[in-house]
């Protein structure tokens, strides 16, 4: 609460220059502020009078971003086809794979994430994500490929390492999954990791290890519970 605040005031401030560059800057924290809130309604209305201004590839690619988050891919898929063959980015390329990833359309999402992939120079994000896109079709060993290829990128190694864990779990190597997830559990935590990593102990049956993760936080009745929740969950690749 503070925070938005603060940042409501900083936008005051902003607001009373008159100077056309206190007015750019105004714009940009009105952007930032509607990013932060997860206003993507609002950002969707600025971006559309950004493209009236001005059509450049970035502001289709920020309007076509916003419906993605909006949960509106065809709307998405529409503003991206107005940006010109010669002007089409990595991004441009990625969000459409994304668009038709949404719409279950994987064959697309596939054909332009690997377009994406090549012009971004083998970026380790799309790598990650066609990795995510293969899984989703049950194609593992090609997930894999992109994962590993992601792991040892430039992208998120925790991300890229919690994917190969679920492709292992998923194959029923519970053993390798936890050697994936325990080391970047403890020096990186995350929510994604630590359940991941909570489901292969339960399923490998060492509760002790479960216990020592969880006591702090339920009680003991709750911390059996939880294990045999887990120990029966039914395994699938999932997106985020």
């Amino acid at each position: 609460m503070f925070k938005n605040i603060l940042k409501l005031a900083v936008v005051a401030l902003v607001l009373t220059g008159c100077s056309s560059a206190n007015q750019y800057s105004s714009e940009q924290i009105r952007e930032s502020l509607l990013k932060s809130t997860d206003n993507n309604a609002e950002l969707i209305t600025f971006y559309k009078h950004k493209v009236e201004e001005d059509d450049s590839t970035i502001n289709l690619e920020n309007l076509a971003e916003a419906y993605l988050n909006y949960g509106d891919p065809e709307s998405a898929l529409h503003t991206l086809e107005n940006i010109s063959k010669d002007a089409v980015t990595p991004k441009s390329l990625y969000l459409t794979s994304k668009s038709y990833f949404e719409l279950e359309n994987s064959d697309q999402a596939i054909i332009y994430a690997e377009k994406a992939y090549f012009k971004s120079e083998q970026n380790a994000a799309i790598s990650n994500y066609l990795g995510v896109v293969y899984a989703s079709e049950g194609n593992f060993i090609t997930a894999k490929h992109y994962f590993e290829l992601s792991k040892r990128g430039n992208g998120s190694r925790v991300e890229a390492q919690n994917n190969l864990a679920v492709l292992e779990m998923i194959g029923g190597d519970y053993h390798k999954a936890v050697d994936l997830l325990s080391p970047i559990y403890q020096s990186e935590p995350d929510a994604k990791v630590k359940t991941n990593l909570l489901i292969a102990l339960s399923k490998n049956g060492e509760f002790e290890k479960v216990k020592s993760i969880l006591s702090s936080e339920y009680s003991s009745s709750e911390v059996k519970r939880m294990y045999k929740t887990m120990q029966e969950l039914e395994m699938k690749f999932q997106q985020g």
